[in-house]
């Protein structure tokens, strides 16, 4: 061994291999955040109405590509505490709705949870409403 090999210490070097595709801008940020915008139609609702639930995930830098497709979980739960969940799509714009509206079969408060469900590129987000559901009116017939 030669006396310069001695004095210098020995750094290890590992090199990148060629084929190594990672998309380092997911590993240092990780998925991009979004908001959810919920709308309830009718804004007040009696026993036995029907309820329609429509939304969009609010995010402006996502290509509108990626935004389509996501999972979208609704649950309403009933002011006895039954659970019904529905799952729906977004649309490239990122917009999801019920197929069909929801029939408010309890007086009460009823707790409605929407979840989109995010990926790789675009994280979860969850919102929470809650409707108070009055009582119908009954109608007499002269």
């Amino acid at each position: 061994m030669l006396a310069d090999e001695q004095s210098q210490p020995k750094v290890a070097v590992s090199e990148k291999p060629e084929d190594d595709t990672a998309n380092t801008d997911k590993a240092v940020f990780g998925p991009i955040e979004s908001d959810l915008s919920v709308i309830l139609s009718p804004s007040e609702v009696a026993f036995g109405q029907l309820l329609d639930l429509t939304g969009e995930l609010v995010n402006s830098t996502v290509e509108a590509k990626k935004r389509q497709g996501l999972p979208v979980i609704i649950t309403f739960t009933s002011p006895g505490g039954q659970l019904k969940k529905f799952e729906v799509k977004t649309t490239a714009e990122g917009r999801f709705g019920l197929v069909m509206p929801y029939q408010m079969n309890a007086v009460g408060i009823w707790s409605i949870g929407v979840e989109v469900v995010g990926n790789d590129e675009i994280s979860s987000v969850q919102h929470e409403k809650q409707v108070l559901v009055g009582k119908g009116q009954a109608k007499f017939l002269l």
